[in-house]
């Protein structure tokens, strides 16, 4: 019974770390991001092919804003590390 116990609150703690606030705003913003994206492909009368270039177009520009944001060094530094 006391293992079960330790078990709950290990994973009780696993799901606290997993769902940390940066995470829930990552989660957050991509939602809103798809949301806006098909609100404005039927505002404008887009066709369904586009959808997914309009997607990968998206997932680029985020890759980009972020390697700009968080700069080159920060993503190198975690190449090196062993």
């Amino acid at each position: 019974m006391i293992d079960s116990i330790n078990m709950l609150s290990g994973g009780a703690e696993m799901m606290r770390h997993r769902l940390s606030g940066n995470r829930l705003l990552c989660a957050g913003l991509i939602v809103t991001l798809i949301g806006v994206g098909l609100g404005l492909m039927t505002t404008y009368e887009i066709p369904g092919q586009w959808t997914t270039a309009v997607v990968g177009t998206a997932l680029l520009l985020g890759g980009i804003v972020r390697r700009v944001l968080v700069g080159r060094d920060a993503t190198d530094a975690g190449s090196h590390q062993r």
